[in-house]
């Protein structure tokens, strides 16, 4: 339904709570995730409801399709009024792989690209990869995460000159500007966090719906040369020829991809590299990041 995408990248109502009947026991997915899911892994993707948006041409429709081709860039989209549409396309199209839709994904086909690679914009809807070698500070970094996915900033701004003008006197009152990570609608990738030095950890939003897991594997240099397996040596020098691997701090890095609206990829790269040590909170070391305040994990 394309006219209630927007709302939907707002919400945090997860499944269970909308009674979908789509949600198990364990399933704490929003339908923010599930949309999501369910864009990034078709072949083909109908956008309904285009009439209520104003037309295949209208603004708003075209940040819905610049939305929905930056998530899934190999998707055959096809905008519709009341579903009407041809069978043939979207029936026995002979379209699906399960191979290639596991690597459709928007944020899978950005980590693919050269590290130099422009990025693309398309109806104010763009993606570009942060990598950094230097870990965060998780005080620092958990104030730049709290900020994805207020999409609802975004559309305001959009909205009618009234509307803008109230906006801004709000966000005034509330202590300034819209957060530089507003337009985040979907983000996924690895990160180094300075007091959880050896492992890295998978981050991944989908909206305001936000992740931080630890891996169960521990970087390699933290593993130590000398307790490598051979698959683990093979691994390394894969890194090494690939040049993704660092003399000083070997496999460690942060490499998150970040697509959404309205991005300032300039500011919001600042606001990450921030949250990253300095060179003299780098150089006091492992045992001095450990005291970290801990505002990600409270503990």
């Amino acid at each position: 339904d394309s006219s209630t995408i927007f709302k939907v990248l707002k919400s945090i109502e997860s499944l269970k709570d909308a009674d979908m009947g789509v949600a198990g026991e364990d399933d704490d997915r929003t339908l923010c995730n599930l949309m999501i899911d369910q864009i990034e892994f078709a072949n083909v993707i109908l956008l309904n409801k285009t009439d209520l948006l104003g037309g295949a041409d209208s603004p708003d429709m075209k940040k819905v399709m610049g939305i929905v081709k930056k998530l899934n860039p190999k998707a055959k989209v096809h905008q519709t009024t009341k579903s009407e549409i041809d069978l043939a396309e979207i029936l026995d199209t002979k379209l699906f792989d399960l191979q290639e839709a596991q690597m459709s994904a928007g944020w899978i086909q950005e980590l693919m690209k050269p590290a130099h690679t422009p990025e693309t914009i398309e109806y104010g809807v763009s993606s570009f990869v942060f990598r950094s070698r230097t870990p965060f500070h998780n005080k620092r970094l958990y104030n730049v995460l709290k900020g994805f996915g207020r999409i609802e900033q975004i559309v305001a701004e959009q909205q009618g000159t009234k509307e803008r003008v109230r906006k801004r006197k709000k966000r005034k009152s509330d202590g300034g500007k819209r957060h530089p990570a507003a337009g985040v609608i979907r983000s996924k990738g690895q990160i180094w966090i300075a007091n959880a030095n050896d492992f890295p950890f998978q981050i991944q939003s989908a909206g305001k719906h936000l992740s931080i897991q630890p891996s169960q594997i521990p970087f390699f240099q933290a593993k130590g040369e000398t307790n490598w397996t051979e698959i683990d040596q093979k691994n390394v020098k894969v890194l090494k020829e690939r040049g993704r691997w660092d003399e000083q701090v070997g496999d460690r890095c942060t490499e998150i991809v970040l697509i959404g609206v309205d991005l300032d990829k300039k500011v919001l790269t600042q606001k990450l590299l921030e949250a990253c040590l300095t060179k003299e909170e780098f150089s006091a070391g492992p045992n001095t990041w450990k005291k970290h305040e801990d505002s990600l994990f409270e503990g």
